[in-house]
Parts: C-alpha cells; structure tokens; sequence
C-alpha cells in the first residue's frame, strides 16, 4: 500500500482539526474595539454561513485582528479551525500563519483539551512535511523554495523540538 500523498494527509489533519473543535458553539456576538470594527464587520462574520464554507475574505479582517482590538478567546476558538485551514491552504494576503500562531499563543492554545490540541500539532506537521517536500522538488522555482522554507521556519519556531509547543 502506498502512503497517502502530502494532500491526502492535509485534508485528513483538517478533517480531524474541524471535528476537535466541533463542540465549541458559534459565536453571537463578537467584542470589538468600536474604532477598529464595525457592524458591518460583525454581520459578516455571523452570517448564517457553515464555519468550513466561510472564505478568506469573510474571515481576513478577523483574523488580522483577533484577540487584539476584536474577539475574544471563546470566539477564536470557534475560527480556528477555518483559519488554520485558510492559513496551511490557500493562504491570506494577510495575516499570514505566522500571524495567526502568534494569535493562538494569545489565546492560550496549550491550556485547551488535548483533542484540539493535538489536531493543532497535527495539522501543523503535515503542513511542515508538505512544505519540506516543496521546498526539495521545486527545484525551478526559487521563491516557492524560500516561501517553503519559511512556512518550515515558522511551523518550527511555533512547535519547537519534537512538536512540542513553545511559549515565546
């Protein structure tokens, strides 16, 4: 039997990411800084949409925000798998999953059930072993090789040795 291929093993850490985090209910309402957000904002976010169907664009102003002048840890939590799937995907022009990892440090991830926490580690290691093969088979493409080096550098300084998470 073959291995499953590096986007074979993505969707199945995003798969088992949305169901650890199945429980937690969506939000109502969303705390905001009255200068840095707006109904609008707000409407957007909590619009009758399922969390895996919400796009980049619904979730962007959000998540560049989160935890800072928008949100609180109750609501993120309910975010977090659709923005890591956004972030580890098809990506945001902004935040970027630098960006987001630091939010989820805000947010205290390592204190959260070991179901969210070990999808979390999982998904960011296969996202890791995707993006060390990218960065060994695009040998034509030099930005695609730092843009992969990067997500390693990132995804490395976030779980620290071994997959075990850093506080920093």
């Amino acid at each position: 039997m073959t291995p499953p291929d590096p986007a074979q093993r993505l969707s199945a850490a995003l798969n088992r990411l949305y169901a650890a985090f199945a429980h937690i209910p969506r939000p109502t309402a969303i705390e905001a800084c009255p200068h840095c957000w707006t109904n609008r904002d707000t409407a957007a976010l909590l619009a009758p949409v399922p969390l895996r169907d919400m796009t980049a664009d619904m979730l962007r102003r959000y998540a560049a925000k989160a935890l800072t002048t928008v949100g609180t840890e109750a609501d993120f939590r309910y975010f977090v798998p659709r923005l890591l799937d956004i972030a580890c995907t098809t990506g945001f022009d902004h935040p970027n999953l630098e960006i987001l990892l630091d939010r989820l440090r805000l947010a205290e991830w390592t204190r959260w059930g070991p179901a969210g926490q070990d999808a979390i580690r999982d998904l960011l290691q296969v996202r890791r072993a995707a993006a060390l093969s990218e960065s060994q088979n695009d040998v034509e493409d030099m930005f695609g090789q730092e843009e992969a080096r990067a997500m390693i550098d990132v995804i490395d300084d976030f779980l620290g040795p071994r997959g075990t998470p850093t506080d920093a």
